[in-house]
């Protein structure tokens, strides 16, 4: 009895925990979301940042990061990124680097792909190396070794869309002529796992207009589950 008594008064204390924790809201104010929030991401170091569709005083788009008690634009001046369209999607790299990408664009009125480095908003690329997408950037991921991935609405030559990989150094399309993904739709969503491959989804069909979600497995591209 007195075991079954102390079983009791462990589950007791074990449901009160649980129900004690609650969810919090992150926004103190000022209150700096005037619009929709439509990517959050962490970094290694915990900091919390988030982007979408809010703007600034100055009217343009903007990452915000938590810094434990306020959120705040991140860069201002000549590191500001002054996005002037939504931002879709956000990444961070095990340096602590942080991706993010959407409508806005260049200089030149291509779509960016935007870093920043913990000081300033850069071109993945610069200006000379840039991706250049024709379409928007609705999803990005990185991979164990550091590459970027991004994809959205952008199409190649042919038509198609199709997933940009940035090694470090350049710009490439994962997989080119008959190993192409060949997507005939907008892709939304990135993922890559422990081993390096890339899995893709969206808006795109298979042979038998049915969708699916697309592997590269570092050679080419497959259809998961076949």
């Amino acid at each position: 009895m007195k075991l079954r008594g102390l079983c009791i008064l462990v589950l007791m204390i074990f449901v009160s925990h649980l129900y004690s924790q609650s969810w919090k809201e992150l926004n103190p104010p000022p209150n700096i979301f005037n619009e929709e929030i439509l990517s959050v991401v962490a970094d290694l170091k915990g900091n919390i940042y988030a982007a979408g569709k809010f703007k600034n005083l100055e009217n343009k788009f903007v990452v915000a990061k938590w810094d434990g008690q306020h959120w705040l634009e991140l860069g201002s001046g000549s590191g500001a990124l002054n996005a002037n369209n939504f931002i879709y999607c956000l990444a961070v790299d095990t340096m602590g680097n942080l991706y993010a990408a959407g409508g806005f664009t260049n200089s030149t009125g291509y779509t960016s792909i935007a870093k920043w480095d913990g000081t300033k908003w850069s071109e993945v690329g610069g200006l000379v190396n840039a991706l250049n997408p024709n379409g928007y950037i609705h999803t990005m991921t990185i991979d164990v070794t550091g590459n970027l991935f991004v994809a959205g609405s952008c199409t190649d030559t042919s038509g198609n869309g199709y997933v940009a990989r940035w090694n470090g150094m350049s710009w490439s399309q994962l997989g080119v002529g008959s190993k192409a993904l060949r997507a005939n739709g907008y892709i939304y969503s990135l993922t890559t796992d422990s081993t390096g491959n890339v899995y893709a989804a969206g808006h795109f069909t298979n042979s038998k207009d049915k969708y699916y979600v697309a592997k590269w497995n570092g050679m080419d591209w497959e259809e998961l589950g076949g």
